[in-house]
């Protein structure tokens, strides 16, 4: 008896995973990161690839579920006799016809075991796509950060380009007036040149940030991309390292697409198992013979297994099988141990950054940029020394940046630890 097995969950899932429309949205304007996160999911070749393959298991088992293992087969032959002188003197012949039907069945079970393989196979597969998305979204939120930290980074270098325009032309002026020495009037042109530098490399990182993030969300990147928002705004990342580890035990792709593969081997050498067991051939024939009768017969057959290597038993397959299967699980244990070291890792980075950021209190850098306008005022009224000003200039770009920095460093942190703990980024970045 033959058995109709319903699609499962998987089929459905293969179509929820394929079925939309890819490409569709215009992402050239990201306006936070959760569109960043949306638009290269979106535009991911990698994710599109995954799910191709998602589609390519689908067809597998379509054609693991098949019920017969060979379309039946129809024999025709035809024979006639030699005309041959009989008693009466006339002559006698006849023809002789055969047909016979005959129709190959599996009686082991194996369409069941085909069909469970490639379920498992769906899913390791549909756990890919995510661990996909996830190292999408992960390396375009980094990427994005990069880019506003270098927005921020020429917006400063801006701002003080103008501020040591001013002061090179006070050392001219003074410097003609003899009221400085040459000295300080070239180490105000020096600092000049290290900011004009710090601009052209701020808008270097910036452009080549820009032209990155726009191939991550399939724009191309000489077309123009606008960036905004802040890189204030941290990513809610809690819990004690002992529970981030855990939970990305439980939630990491990675983890549960080896344990599916695993599961998805073990039901493969059932396949292998089951295939020894010899299929049936039933056949019905009709025939005519000689003296114009019919004759109608039926039969089974049933091939002779033999042991190897003289026949075929599938030993070979079902210990290499066994085999991977081994391997499997030495390599789910790997993942283990390699997700548990990612979260610890990440989540020491997000400490240190975390407490960098405290470094600096809140309004730090509206007030340096303030200072730094008041500095020339200070030179000019020879409150300070122009060597005064320019270490004080120096330290207080120094500081912004740095501030600048520990908070790119800290969202990108954060950005990896959610992805080390399995943390969905839907719903908690915004």
């Amino acid at each position: 008896m033959f058995k109709v097995c319903p699609v499962p969950m998987i089929g459905a899932l293969v179509l929820l995973l394929v079925g939309g429309p890819a490409f569709a949205d215009d992402c050239t304007k990201l306006s936070s990161p959760a569109d960043v996160a949306r638009c290269a999911v979106e535009h991911s070749t990698d994710v599109a690839i995954t799910k191709e393959e998602l589609r390519a298991i689908a067809g597998r088992r379509v054609a693991a579920g098949i019920w017969l293992p060979a379309n039946p087969l129809l024999a025709v032959s035809v024979g006639g006799r030699r005309a041959t002188a009989t008693p009466g003197g006339g002559t006698l012949g006849a023809v002789n016809w055969y047909v016979t039907l005959s129709q190959e069945i599996e009686i082991a079970g194996q369409r069941s075991a085909r069909v469970d393989a490639v379920d498992a196979e769906a899913a390791a597969q549909i756990r890919r796509v995510s661990v996909a998305e996830r190292e999408v979204e992960a390396e375009a939120l980094s990427v994005y950060f990069e880019a506003l930290a270098a927005r921020d980074s020429i917006g400063l270098a801006a701002e003080t380009a103008e501020l040591a325009a001013a002061l090179a032309e006070f050392a001219r002026a003074r410097l003609e007036a003899k009221l400085i020495s040459v000295v300080d009037a070239d180490l105000l042109a020096a600092e000049a040149s290290r900011l004009g530098i710090l601009r052209f490399e701020a808008e270097r990182r910036f452009s080549a940030a820009q032209a990155q993030l726009a191939t991550l969300v399939g724009i191309d990147p000489t077309r123009p991309l606008q960036i905004a928002g802040t890189l204030g705004a941290s990513l809610p990342v809690t819990g004690p390292l002992e529970q981030l580890v855990e939970r990305a035990l439980k939630l990491r792709g990675e983890i549960a697409a080896s344990e599916q593969e695993r599961q998805a081997l073990v039901r493969r050498l059932s396949v292998y198992r089951r295939g020894r067991v010899p299929n049936l051939t039933l056949s019905a024939s009709v025939q005519n013979d000689g003296f114009n009768e019919r004759v109608y017969s039926g039969g089974v057959s049933l091939p002779i297994p033999l042991p190897a290597p003289v026949g075929r038993t599938f030993a070979g397959e079902i210990a290499e099988t066994r085999a991977l299967i081994d391997k499997a699980a030495i390599t789910a244990e790997g993942t283990r141990r390699r997700v548990r070291l990612e979260v610890v890792d990440a989540w020491a980075a997000v400490r240190a950054r975390e407490g960098m950021l405290t470094l600096f209190s809140p309004g730090f850098g509206a007030r340096a940029r303030t200072d730094l306008v008041a500095l020339k005022d200070a030179l000019s009224s020879r409150q300070i020394s122009v060597r005064e000003a320019l270490f004080a200039q120096r330290t207080l770009i120094d500081a912004v940046l740095n501030q600048i920095e520990s908070q790119r460093a800290f969202a990108v942190s954060s950005v990896e630890l959610m992805r080390a703990a399995g943390i969905p980024y839907e719903g908690a970045i915004r």
